[in-house]
């Protein structure tokens, strides 16, 4: 028999029993909760910690640190965004940014930085109820991963973004600006549909009007201001 009279033979009703299969009743209806732990001022250091232990980790630590972003307005989204990313790509103190790279990557298993813009709603019986938009979660994370015994190694490369970051380097800033403004002016025309959503978002939720400034057209004009501030100064 050829391989493709092989490929178009139906399997037999034997073969086919012979594939694992799951009923309902081996899905367990309940979902794991792993413990929470809340703890105020950890370490004396003002800062609340989120403590949540689980078994399935493989020995690897998963670090998030959130700086309460709330007092930002709604105007300055753009200088939001610059801070973002300049955070990770500019080195830190004495440390060029490759150092940084090869920090990271010889001892954790990455560190990055993500905005996080988010409605929430109040705890209600109703689960499908619709978010109102009214209230938000406004955080910057950064956040790693490393193995459990490299976890002071991982905090330390945090805690150095965090307060040593070479946030004054204006060539970083105008590299990270020029790639944006054109990246984010060329998406438009290959794009068009995803800048189409964002502007149809943007008409209905306070959440689509925040995407749309910080990433759809509405950016492009800021972009390049915020571009010819950077330049000036």
């Amino acid at each position: 028999m050829s391989l493709k009279e092989w490929q178009l033979t139906p399997n037999t009703d034997e073969q086919i029993a012979t594939i694992p299969t799951l009923t309902i009743e081996d899905v367990n209806p309940k979902t794991v909760e792993y413990p929470i732990e809340v703890v105020d001022d950890a370490f004396g250091s003002g800062v609340t910690m989120i403590k949540n232990e689980v078994s399935s980790s493989s020995g690897i630590v998963y670090v998030d640190f959130g700086l309460d972003v709330s007092t930002v307005e709604f105007s300055d989204l753009h200088y939001l965004s610059l801070l973002e990313e300049m955070l990770t790509r500019t080195g830190a103190g004495n440390i060029t940014y490759d150092e940084l790279t090869e920090q990271i990557m010889e001892k954790t298993g990455g560190v990055w930085t993500l905005l996080f813009i988010e409605p929430v709603s109040k705890s209600v019986g109703n689960k499908t109820m619709v978010k109102s938009d009214r209230n938000f979660i406004t955080k910057l994370f950064i956040y790693g991963k490393s193995l459990a015994e490299k976890s002071s190694e991982l905090l330390e490369i945090i805690e150095m973004i965090m307060t040593k970051a070479n946030l004054d380097s204006q060539s970083k800033a105008l590299e990270i600006l020029k790639e944006r403004c054109f990246s984010t002016e060329m998406g438009v025309s290959s794009y068009g549909h995803s800048y189409s959503s964002y502007k149809l978002f943007a008409r209905y939720t306070v959440s689509g009007v925040i995407e749309e400034k910080m990433h759809g057209v509405s950016s492009i004009n800021p972009c390049y201001d915020l571009l010819k501030e950077v330049e000036d100064n």
